[in-house]
């Protein structure tokens, strides 16, 4: 539910990410335009496109629409892989 209303109050174009830290703590984060986690150092574990391109010609104007019809699409096993690789990184990276 978070992740859908955060969503919906980014203005204009940009991206929604679900962001893992060099500790492992979780995040949602929104970034205008082309911005991406990884200049500021977060590890990117998914990713809600929402630039207009990515959902006008079957949702038109209806960004509500997209991105609950978004949500059963999220291969969520991958996700986990991917925080699973993002803690391992870390550890290693974090090692003495």
């Amino acid at each position: 539910k978070t992740f859908s209303e955060m969503a919906l109050s980014l203005f204009g174009s940009g991206n929604l990410w679900l962001v893992s830290d060099n500790r492992g703590k979780l995040a949602i984060l929104p970034l205008p335009n082309q911005d991406t986690p990884l200049a500021i150092e977060l590890y990117p574990l998914l990713n809600l496109d929402l630039w207009e391109h990515a959902y006008y010609l079957k949702h038109q104007n209806r960004r509500a629409d997209y991105i609950a019809n978004w949500f059963p699409l999220v291969n969520w096993e991958e996700i986990g892989r991917r925080y699973q690789e993002a803690l391992i990184a870390n550890a290693l990276q974090n090692m003495p």
